[in-house]
């Protein structure tokens, strides 16, 4: 996982202590300063998520930050929160990581039961899929595949999934070569490649399935 930082600052504001009148001015130009800020962080990160198309945002924050954050968010931006926790802005950086790393792995695999589940149904049910390695095989190299769905465990990919037994050990399966030539052929065409950690998931159909752009 690649990891960068980029800080936002922003002054720094504490509830006052004066009641009255008082009190209630100097609160609303708290809430100000942290509406401000909230609008200038999301600025830096929709730009970061945009040009670097980022898939997923988790929120690390306390509850008065949190929604400010959502509410200033461009849907396209928003839609891609999958978690809000709440963490203290001196947590240290790899806790940080390590949190939001275990986050995402529990979401992809959310996420991965649903899409492979979305496969097996439009296949059985006629619809654009396929299922299989020389089904895929055939429907990448006709240019059909809008969406390449494979497992993230090569070895476990298709018919050509076993490994030559008096290869030297330092050298590629034919499962993990042909694993390699599917993720190409995807390139070729544009198709884009969705990896499944899951490897039971798809090992009923060789490791392997498609989303097609249209049926021959």
């Amino acid at each position: 996982m690649v990891a960068h930082s980029a800080a936002v600052d922003g002054p720094k504001t504490k509830r006052h202590k004066a009641g009255g009148w008082s009190q209630t001015r100097f609160q609303r130009h708290i809430d100000q300063f942290r509406a401000q800020h909230a609008k200038e962080v999301v600025e830096v990160l929709t730009h970061t998520v945009r040009n670097e198309q980022i898939r997923w945002i988790i929120i690390g924050g306390d509850q008065v930050i949190a929604p400010l954050l959502k509410e200033h968010m461009p849907k396209d931006i928003a839609e891609r929160v999958i978690d809000v926790v709440a963490m203290d802005i001196r947590a240290p950086e790899r806790l940080v990581l390590d949190r939001a790393f275990e986050l995402i792995q529990k979401h992809d695999m959310e996420t991965d039961r649903e899409r492979v589940s979305a496969l097996v149904d439009a296949y059985r049910s006629g619809g654009l899929a396929t299922l299989g390695f020389d089904n895929v095989t055939r429907a990448l190299e006709l240019g059909q595949v809008d969406e390449l769905v494979i497992t993230a465990q090569p070895n476990a990919v298709g018919a050509a999934g076993q490994a030559a037994t008096d290869a030297p050990p330092a050298e590629r399966s034919a499962a993990e070569r042909a694993a390699d030539d599917l993720v190409a052929k995807a390139g070729l065409s544009s198709a884009s490649v969705r990896f499944i950690e899951d490897a039971s998931l798809l090992e009923p159909f060789g490791g392997v399935g498609a989303f097609l752009r249209f049926k021959l």
